[in-house]
């Protein structure tokens, strides 16, 4: 039982760090939108859902981005100001590379 659950984590961080990728031809805005659905995919998987007053639904883009307005605009800043630098960082290639082996 032990053994499936580390490997359900394992493949699950292999699916995250897709996207996380450098990939060909992208610009920054791309990446912060990765990121993104990095969150959103973190969320699926753990199966938290928003409620929208009549059932509970998958959290998409816009519903994340709207909690966060509701809930803290400063931190909706943080998360954009976050979100940025890590898509820099992605753009730049200062962040995973399957190449480079984890500490």
């Amino acid at each position: 039982m032990i053994r499936n659950r580390v490997c359900r984590g394992v493949s699950r961080l292999h699916s995250l760090k897709s996207f996380l990728r450098k990939q060909d031809n992208a610009k920054i805005k791309d990446y912060a939108d990765k990121i993104i659905e990095a969150f959103l995919h973190i969320l699926s998987i753990a199966n938290i859902k928003y409620s929208d007053g009549k059932s509970n639904r998958t959290y998409t883009k816009t519903t994340l981005l709207d909690y966060y307005a509701k809930e803290s605009e400063e931190q909706l800043a943080i998360l954009r100001s976050n979100s940025s630098k890590w898509a820099r960082a992605i753009h730049n290639s200062e962040a995973y590379d399957e190449s480079r082996k984890m500490p």
